[in-house]
């Protein structure tokens, strides 16, 4: 079984460059450069109801030919990423197609931090890398060792994943660490040795944040906050205890009703994620 490494970052990749036509646009030329970049599309129309889709793309990275078979009479927008950049490509009903939007990434940027040597799991369509690059707490590159090195400069730190699986964060929606604010609970080491990144309190009913949502974040907050991201539902409970619903009233009322609404859209406002 491989280790895997989690990233605790917002997994946002940043360019340098981008170019979005207005969804209103006319048709785009079959071929559009941006930054160095060209982008081709044709749809070749097939008997039957499919078709298939050609996109070639020529930047930093190379040539990349992408094909996708698209049904007859049906519009849709259709990506390719390479290691230079994400190209977007809209087709309408009629197979006419669109560069919609691409984004060329800068080469020149150099990471805070590069993973190299891992199992980079990019969660597009199973594909892989062997190095990610993080700047300013955003993925900035995903690519090859080879590629890496373009952003590795002397503040950068190093990280050899020696073959472990670099992956985003995963998020457990369903946690009862509504006392994570307290003690040694705060490190939420046995969330992330599981590679958990996001948890969600409050569940099954009720939770820490009992009535007073906007005090058990704030509390949750202090001293810096926890080493995980952290949210809270509401409890059921809670909020029937909130507008003093006694156990024993199944129909309420409609002012009973109201108090709940009320005691929610607060919460809510205060930072709740639901109900």
């Amino acid at each position: 079984m491989k280790k895997i490494l989690s990233i605790a970052l917002a997994l946002t990749m940043v360019f340098a460059f981008a170019v979005a036509l207005p969804a209103t646009a006319a048709a785009a030329p079959a071929e559009t450069i941006v930054e160095g970049a060209s982008v081709s599309a044709t749809v070749d129309k097939l008997n039957g109801n499919q078709n298939n889709l050609w996109i070639t793309v020529a930047d930093g990275s190379g040539t990349t030919v992408q094909n996708f078979a698209i049904s007859n009479n049906a519009e849709g927008v259709y990506s390719v990423r390479t290691e230079a950049g994400c190209y977007t490509v809209y087709v309408d009903t009629k197979g006419n197609t669109q560069i919609r939007a691409c984004y060329v990434a800068s080469f020149s940027a150099t990471c805070d931090t590069v993973i190299k040597n891992g199992d980079v799991r990019t969660m597009d369509g199973g594909k892989t890398a062997e190095a990610i690059g993080i700047k300013d707490g955003k993925v900035l590159f995903v690519g090859s060792n080879k590629k890496a090195e373009e952003h590795i400069g002397a503040i950068t730190t190093v990280i050899d994943a020696n073959g472990a699986v670099v992956a985003p964060g995963f998020v457990d929606l369903h946690t009862h660490a509504d006392n994570i604010a307290s003690g040694n609970n705060r490190l939420a080491e046995n969330y992330l040795r599981q590679g958990v990144t996001t948890v969600l309190g409050g569940n099954c009913g009720s939770g820490s944040a009992r009535v007073n949502v906007a005090g058990h974040l704030s509390n949750v907050m202090a001293s810096g906050g926890p080493a995980i991201n952290y949210a809270t539902l509401v409890g059921y409970y809670d909020m029937r205890s909130a507008a003093r619903i006694p156990d024993s009233v199944t129909n309420p009322s409609e002012s009973q009703i109201a108090a709940m609404s009320a005691y929610m859209e607060q919460a809510m406002l205060d930072g709740a994620f639901g109900l």
